[in-house]
């Protein structure tokens, strides 16, 4: 879960598999409710190639660093 950037750090929590989750990416801080400066805060970046229509999702640290990335073809 990515939240608000002033927000402390969390997690990970126990994942509920009601509806068929599975974790692709985690990164979580060794304490609860970390600091936003001790590096486990993230932001999420879309963009969308005009071209083929591929969709590019990113989660980036408080530096621009991308930390993860997925990429999803159309359908």
């Amino acid at each position: 879960v990515a939240g608000p950037l002033n927000a402390g750090s969390f997690g990970p929590n126990p994942l509920d598999k009601t509806f068929g989750p599975h974790v692709v990416f985690q990164k979580a801080p060794p304490a609860q409710n970390t600091s936003p400066f001790a590096g486990f805060q993230f932001f999420g970046e879309v963009q969308i190639d005009g071209q083929t229509a591929e969709l590019t999702v990113m989660l980036r640290d408080l530096d621009g660093v991308s930390v993860f990335e997925q990429k999803l073809q159309p359908a």
